[in-house]
């Protein structure tokens, strides 16, 4: 079949850096997603994103949907032929109603009824027309984390859209969204080269974009920005601060990266280091630099997204802006400095945490309880500091800093109770409880930080699921999606062996009376929630989606001891002789389905060998427990390796289903028994091969 390449570009206004890439991912699933639905072939699908636009690229793309025989089915046989053989009037209407010859009907059978019909070919509709049906739709269905409405306010999206590209072949794909009609051009950089670029193909599209500063390419733009930053750091002798999520965000604050140096007065470095490094990369954008020390220099590195003849003009205006801020910093930090943490905590009376859940007063007393139960669940002897740092822990939130510089709360926290004298590791532990907030964040290294951030993570995640207040689709305002990946990381990291319900449960009882919803509810939905954010950490570490969900499903609440199993089975799922290693504990667990007697009379075995497989029962489910207790993970292939064989010659030598009922309902309650042994590990009925 004919094939065409497929180019469709949305032009908008400047997209937040962070809606990008998510966004992208969005629009090639969806558009993946309709050619599925619509049976129309194509090759890869390419995403390609600047602040300005969103596009999508496809080399190859059918023509056409594959012609198709359809079933036409007319009236039952019984009425459109009668008892001589011939086609009754109901025959006749249907096939002049179909405009089909008579001698064109046959009888069709379906659903075991007999009617008359007859078949018809169908062509294909055209690629074009069904993209000119399907895209508006398409596109306004992206999921942001906020959107606007502009105009008429008809409409919702991220940003007004100003043009719309879109290209099958050289034809344009004619649709409108918002009054603005596709067309065959795109638009140049906004300032460097502002003008309509009419394209007839991708290639000519990413030549002419190019040579108007546009770099339609993530990527592209993060290794670019990289490299040159690296080349101009290495001029002062330093070393940029390689944070990809920052690095990110510049590569899409910009259509075309300029790097360049800018520097600061030295004086400055007489700040903390976190609170220069948070204001140049949280508020400025700045990449950092260091020496190969690791001690930050008075320099860094600035994305511009224009090229100036004079980049001096950029770098000046540039090195004023930080200079207004490190002074701010200098300014509040010594005023800060003079004022006790433990004196703040009165005024949090006056900051609300959430209108319902209360005051960051409150929250605070909430987490001193919270850690008080903690450290009695994972080591008493943190229990002071603990409680030290819960009462201490937002009171940064009034100082100055905080106020002019948010980025910087627990970090200005954590400075001040060091320079108070209060307890390192109480220090350490504000500075760290906000810990982690992104995927790439290493959790806590303090002991007492790791309680800290475990006990406000879990505070709030129950306190929002308790108003029914949890994430929909793209939208997820308060982070909680964050919060409970920081709940698993820190659960499966700190290698502590609880139940994350005894947490919440005790975390409910200290909201309840603000709560709109009971526990029960609370508690099924937040286990639901951890568990699909754990299955979704776990895929991401690449390991097998079924041995995943088998593990998860024995442990939804043991998140520690669920993803050693995991790391265990894993690894030996890569052998070749894992699925013959596995087929007599599927063949247990499928033949004990639903079944939950598990007692059995071992006077009533009458083989040898079933006195055998109960001997061996016997030995794994000692192992077994002591493998839980003691978390020897790595022994749970030594003991299914073990049981295998007895297992394997049980089945061939037993027939479980007897013809004596007493001894068929003796064996099943015993392979219901051996069944959930090794259930304690794992549900084989998951794994598939």
């Amino acid at each position: 079949m004919m094939k065409k390449e497929l180019l469709i570009e949305i032009g908008t206004e400047e997209i937040p850096a962070g809606f990008l890439r998510p966004a992208l991912e969005a629009l090639k699933d969806r558009l993946v997603t309709l050619f599925g639905e619509l049976k129309i072939e194509h090759s890869e699908v390419k995403v390609f994103g600047t602040p300005r636009r969103m596009t999508i690229y496809i080399e190859a793309v059918d023509v056409k949907q594959p012609d198709i025989d359809e079933e036409v089915l007319g009236p039952p046989k019984k009425v459109a032929i009668d008892e001589n053989g011939n086609y009754t009037k109901s025959a006749i209407g249907f096939a002049t109603s179909q405009n089909v010859s008579i001698d064109e009907l046959k009888i069709i059978t379906k659903d075991k009824k007999e009617y008359i019909g007859f078949n018809r070919k169908k062509d294909g509709e055209k690629t074009a027309t069904l993209l000119s049906n399907y895209l508006p739709d398409l596109i306004l269905s992206l999921p942001f984390p906020k959107s606007m409405r502009w105009a008429s306010g008809e409409i919702k999206f991220v940003r007004p859209i100003h043009w719309i590209l879109a290209l099958f072949g050289s034809e344009v794909i004619p649709f409108s969204i918002t009054g603005i009609n596709s067309s065959n051009y795109t638009v140049g950089h906004r300032f460097m080269a502002y003008n309509k670029i009419i394209v007839n193909s991708f290639d000519e599209y990413k030549k002419k974009l190019t040579d108007s500063f546009v770099m339609i390419d993530i990527d592209q733009r993060i290794e670019l920005i990289l490299r040159e930053a690296k080349k101009i750091a290495d001029e002062v002798n330093g070393i940029i601060d390689e944070d990809m999520e920052l690095i990110e965000t510049v590569a899409n604050l910009c259509e075309y990266p300029f790097p360049m140096l800018g520097s600061f007065d030295s004086k400055f470095l007489s700040l903390p280091k976190e609170i220069l490094i948070t204001t140049m990369k949280k508020h400025q954008k700045y990449i950092p630099i260091f020496n190969n020390k690791g001690e930050l220099l008075p320099h860094f590195i600035i994305v511009s997204n224009t090229m100036v003849n004079n980049p001096k003009t950029i770098i000046d205006g540039n090195s004023k802006v930080i200079k207004a801020r490190f002074s701010d910093a200098e300014y509040y930090f010594e005023k800060d400095k003079k004022i006790p943490l433990v004196s703040r905590v009165e005024s949090l009376k006056n900051v609300m945490f959430q209108e319902k859940l209360g005051t960051y007063f409150e929250k605070t007393q909430r987490l001193i309880e919270l850690c008080d139960f903690l450290t009695s669940m994972i080591d008493p002897s943190l229990k002071d500091k603990a409680k030290r740092s819960a009462l201490l822990s937002k009171a940064d939130l009034v100082t100055g800093m905080v106020y002019e510089f948010p980025a910087l709360q627990g970090i200005i926290g954590g400075e001040l109770a060091r320079l108070q004298n209060e307890d390192p590791d109480v220090a350490v532990a504000i500075y760290e409880h906000y810990l982690p907030q992104s995927p790439d964040d290493p959790i806590p290294l303090n002991p007492v930080g790791r309680i800290l951030s475990l006990a406000d993570k879990v505070d709030s995640l129950t306190g929002f699921f308790g108003l029914g207040i949890m994430p929909k689709g793209a939208s997820d305002p308060y982070g909680l999606r964050r919060m409970a990946i920081g709940i698993i990381r820190l659960i499966t990291e700190m290698d502590v062996n609880i139940d994350y319900t005894q947490i919440i449960r005790f975390a409910y009882e200290n909201l309840k009376s603000k709560l709109t919803k009971g526990y029960d509810e609370i508690i099924k939905n937040l286990i639901e929630f951890i568990e699909n954010r754990f299955y979704y950490q776990m895929q991401l570490s690449g390991y097998r989606v079924d041995i995943v969900e088998s593990v998860i499903s024995t442990h939804p609440v043991d998140l520690c001891n669920a993803k050693k199993i995991i790391e265990v089975m894993d690894k030996e799922s890569r052998s070749e002789l894992f699925n013959d290693l596995i087929l007599g504990f599927k063949r247990v667990a499928n033949i004990t389905r639903g079944m939950e007697n598990e007692k059995f009379d071992v006077s009533l075995f009458k083989e040898e060998v079933e006195n055998k497989l109960y001997n061996s029962y016997l030995k794994a489910k000692e192992s077994i427990n002591k493998i839980i207790e003691k978390k020897l993970f790595d022994e749970i292939p030594v003991v299914l390796a073990n049981l295998k064989p007895v297992i394997d010659e049980y089945f061939e030598s037993v027939l479980v289903m007897d013809k004596d009922e007493i001894v068929k309902n003796n064996r099943l309650a015993f392979l219901v028994a051996l069944r959930k042994v090794f259930s304690e590990l794992m549900d084989f009925t998951k794994i598939q091969q």
